[in-house]
């Protein structure tokens, strides 16, 4: 019996041992198989890499040791050098190698391609408008703007700025100012000594519009309708509304009264003004006579210089003053529609002196033109000439919102016409070299018709001094 025990339990551990060796022997087997299989892997990677490494199918290289390639563009100067506008700018780039065929040249803003003036670019200077590069319309500015001019022939492009030592920037030439909207139905615009404005509209409001652009309540006016507006003594602010009466609100803010209580001579309502460099004001508008002369205490003395004449806008500059509107009367020598100027006497009693011709309107637009709604003037003496809107029926015509009247050369021109749309009812510059219009169309249901808008225009030079300011 103990014998049969003792075999029986030899035979189980034999058993075991064998059991436990095949299963070492399987391990080791199969460790075997893994480690075959990994090198394996690892063959075939090394076979795939070598074999891409011998077949990449890169792109066919620029450059060709046998090709004699041109010489690469060199900027040297661009003019303006640091700011221009999108759209209407102009730039010079000045350099070296660059193609006499225009075709082979290539200038672009931050990648978008620029317009080349043909007629006015050579191998050391190329003429280029300036294209649209800001989309976003959230974005009016934008800084570190590269000019690029390649051309065809050449390995390298030239680029401007070439460091980070200048700053290029590109602005928007014309926004909308002071988020006015369809239903505001803006009229006048004026400016004080600190970049505000005051926006009338046609529900008797005046809005006061902070540099940055946000607008406020400001006042109230006695019309629908204001024709003409300035900042003037003490920082009150005067308004006319083709009335024989002017009318200002405090400097504070607040409802409007009225500035003279006895009607302006000879039967006048006044349209526009301005302040002269005497301190006076000078009010046109239509009557018997159309110019006057006002001062702090709000007596009014007209002059004869514009017997039969509607005037509807005026300007000081340079010791005249300059007047636009219509002739009424017979002389059949006499311009229709224009801009005139008078002298001011200096001293403490400003007075008007005889008319002189400036600009024949009525000739330049032709007799189906439009009519001529505004006037200012920049630093330089130009005109800046604001136009109603036209239509072809139900249609809205664009034309030209501002023409430019050189009155040295005496040569016109319409300016910004890419990014400015008729009418351009009424104008005033700001301090530096912002001009501010209102665009009070008269059929915004035309079609193609753009919205009734206040619109702030940036130009490369600054206004002409406006004396109310300073008073």
């Amino acid at each position: 019996m103990f014998k049969e025990l003792r075999l029986d339990s030899h035979y189980k551990e034999g058993t075991m041992r064998l059991t436990l060796n095949n299963n070492l022997n399987n391990i080791v087997k199969e460790n075997e198989m893994k480690k075959g299989l990994l090198w394996v892997t690892l063959g075939l990677f090394f076979i795939l890499m070598l074999s891409s490494c011998s077949d990449n199918k890169y792109p066919p290289s620029v450059y060709d040791p046998e090709e004699e390639y041109l010489a690469d563009p060199v900027i040297s100067t661009v003019s303006p050098a640091t700011k221009t506008y999108q759209g209407v700018g102009i730039v010079t780039i000045n350099g070296v190698n660059f193609s006499t065929d225009m075709s082979n040249n290539q200038v672009t803003f931050n990648g978008v391609g620029a317009n080349i003036f043909q007629d006015e670019s050579n191998e050391t200077t190329l003429k280029v408008k300036v294209p649209n590069v800001i989309i976003d319309p959230a974005i009016n500015i934008i800084d570190s703007v590269k000019i690029r001019v390649a051309l065809t022939g050449a390995l390298l492009f030239a680029v401007y700025p070439p460091d980070n030592t200048i700053n290029f920037q590109l602005e928007r030439a014309s926004v909308e100012w002071g988020g006015f909207g369809d239903l505001d139905l803006v009229h006048a615009v004026a400016c004080d000594a600190s970049e505000n404005l005051y926006v009338t509209t046609e529900d008797k409001l005046v809005f006061k519009v902070d540099s940055t652009g946000a607008k406020a309540d400001f006042g109230t006016t006695t019309s629908t309708i204001v024709t003409g507006m300035r900042v003037g003594w003490n920082g009150d602010l005067y308004y006319a509304r083709n009335y024989k009466y002017l009318y200002k609100i405090p400097a504070g803010g607040g409802d409007s009264e009225k500035f003279n209580t006895a009607s302006l001579p000879d039967r006048g309502k006044a349209y526009d003004l301005d302040f002269d460099a005497n301190g006076n004001l000078i009010v046109v508008g239509k009557g018997d006579q159309s110019i006057w002369v006002m001062k702090s205490d709000a007596s009014a003395v007209s002059y004869d210089a514009y017997t039969d004449f509607e005037l509807n806008a005026c300007r000081v500059y340079n010791g005249y003053v300059y007047v636009a509107g219509v002739y009424t009367g017979d002389d059949t020598l006499e311009v229709s529609e224009g801009v005139w100027k008078s002298a001011i006497t200096t001293g403490a009693d400003s007075q008007i002196g005889a008319r002189e011709l400036v600009f024949d309107w009525a000739t330049y637009v032709g007799e189906d033109g439009p009519a001529l709604l505004s006037l200012a003037i920049n630093e330089d003496g130009l005109l800046f000439l604001g136009a109603e809107e036209q239509y072809d029926g139900t249609d809205y015509v664009k034309g030209d919102a501002i023409t430019v009247y050189d009155v040295t050369s005496a040569t016109a021109s319409s300016l910004y016409s890419e990014v400015l749309y008729p009418p351009s009812t009424n104008f005033c510059w700001g301090n530096l070299n912002y001009l501010y219009i209102v665009r009070n169309i008269s059929n915004p249901g035309a079609t193609d018709a753009p919205s009734k808008r206040l619109i702030r225009v940036a130009f490369e030079f600054d206004g002409a001094p406006y004396y109310g300011r300073s008073l």
